[in-house]
């Protein structure tokens, strides 16, 4: 059923929109906003769920709960990030989104740099170099 919901509500709102556009664009990029923030909030229970299924697999499996973490980390920045350039694309901002992504994949890498040691270590190890 939160399919449903989601779905009507992204419906309505971009109903709203599309009539108020033409009249008050700067309503219309709010209501958008709003609508977004929304869909974002109701998806947080769906999203904890989701996070305590993969550390119950992680622990599961002996796999460090750090490399999970740094995982949805990875992936909260890649929406949020995502969710932001879109709406800079909506207010005709199209620099910006781009500005916006661009932080979001090195902010990403940055995190990211700290396994690809460990990675590195790993290879290092079993091939016998070092």
């Amino acid at each position: 059923m939160f399919v449903f919901k989601t779905i009507a509500l992204a419906i309505i709102a971009t109903v709203f929109c599309v009539l108020i556009k033409s009249y008050k664009p700067e309503m219309a990029l709010q209501i958008s906003i709003a609508a977004g923030i929304l869909i974002i909030l109701s998806a947080i229970e769906q999203i904890t769920g989701i996070s305590k299924a993969i550390s119950k697999m992680a622990e599961e499996y002996g796999i460090n709960i750090t490399y999970i973490t740094v995982i949805l980390k990875a992936i909260g920045i890649a929406y949020l990030t995502q969710f932001a350039a879109q709406i800079c694309k909506d207010a005709g901002e199209t620099a910006i989104a781009g500005k916006v992504e661009l932080i979001g994949r090195v902010l990403i890498l940055a995190m990211a740099l700290p396994l690809v040691t460990v990675l590195l270590k790993m290879i290092q190890s079993i091939v016998g170099t070092g």
